[in-house]
């Protein structure tokens, strides 16, 4: 202790320095100097506060993504378990909103749908989705197809297709084609007066006579005036060689020589074959005015021509039978050689 005390009093006794050394000192500098390490360190400090607010919000977001899938599947494990668990019962359809028959594209062995009556079809005005516009427009469309009402085709309907078909046949050259529609039309309707013309002169055209001849006697049996029939019945009593039975069969009807033609020139023709060729000279004169193009009634004309002696005129009549476009190959082929035996 008491060398501590005298240790202590050497050192008052020292004498201190002039100029005592610090151990720390400032640097020296103004106040401008100062103000910019103040900045300086300021900013330092706000750019690390940023840089740590910007970490934190990543990290953050990153926490946050990570939980939502995980969140997202269990629920769809729960959802799913519970669908499992619990199968849902089919839905009951409503009540105000009827139910549409099935489309009928094919023949259906199921029983026919009932008829949805006004209190079934009706809908209610509130229903305004459109699912329920688009059921209430089908609704309406098929009460009105089931509604609809074909009316069936008349008998006078059904012959006027049939005989167009016939004649459109006979035009495209399928007369047997055209024969058949003739007979179905008969079949169903015998007093079918313009069906059985035309299939009498289709058998009249290929010699079938005896088929001609019951045609027109059933015909004429439902129309015994029918002009055409008699003209057909005439041509076939003249065809068996009966030239006079003819005659005197035409004689007893005289209709107007510009509406029947064919009778006359059946006349004439019979007349021809009985020999009165004057006779039935007049009456081919006649109908050549009518229809300047036939060939048989320019050949008749030229027949009587020849029998008077007019050779002259009989060449000219026999030419234009053969030039006639209308002639047959043996109206033609006649014509020719008469022509040639005329000439010498």
């Amino acid at each position: 202790m008491s060398l501590l005390n005298n240790l202590l009093k050497d050192l008052s006794k020292q004498k201190p320095l002039k100029n005592p050394i610090p151990l720390l000192h400032a640097v020296p500098g103004n106040g401008i100097t100062q103000f910019m390490w103040r900045l300086i360190a300021g900013g330092i400090i706000f750019i690390i506060v940023c840089i740590a607010l910007i970490l934190m919000n990543k990290v953050s977001d990153s926490l946050s993504k990570l939980q939502v899938p995980l969140q997202d599947e269990s629920a769809i494990i729960v959802a799913d378990s519970v669908l499992r668990a619990a199968p849902l019962e089919p839905l009951k359809p409503i009540s105000y909103i009827p139910a549409l028959p099935p489309v009928q594209a094919l023949e259906s062995k199921l029983p026919p749908a009932p008829q949805l009556t006004s209190e079934e079809n009706e809908i209610p005005d509130w229903v305004d989705t459109q699912e329920d516009l688009e059921l209430k427009a089908a609704v309406t469309s098929e009460s009105t197809t089931i509604n609809k009402v074909y009316a069936p085709q008349t008998l006078s309907e059904w012959h006027d297709a049939q005989m167009n078909k016939a004649l459109q046949s006979i035009e495209e050259g399928r007369d047997d084609r055209a024969i058949e529609y003739l007979q179905e039309i008969l079949d169903k309707i015998p007093n079918a007066v313009n069906a059985s013309e035309n299939l009498a002169s289709l058998y009249l055209t290929y010699g079938d006579f005896d088929l001609a001849t019951a045609v027109v006697d059933e015909g004429l049996k439902h129309t015994p005036s029918d002009i055409p029939l008699i003209s057909i019945k005439a041509r076939l009593i003249l065809e068996r060689g009966k030239a006079a039975e003819a005659v005197k069969y035409l004689s007893n009807y005289h209709p107007p020589i510009e509406t029947y033609p064919d009778f006359y020139g059946t006349l004439a023709a019979a007349l021809q074959g009985e020999g009165k060729i004057v006779e039935s000279g007049g009456l081919f004169k006649s109908l050549i005015q009518i229809d300047p193009t036939n060939g048989q009634y320019w050949l008749g004309y030229a027949i009587s021509l020849e029998y008077a002696h007019d050779l002259n005129q009989a060449k000219e009549a026999y030419l234009r039978a053969s030039q006639s476009p209308d002639s047959e190959t043996l109206v033609r082929a006649y014509a020719e050689n008469r022509l040639k035996k005329i000439q010498g």
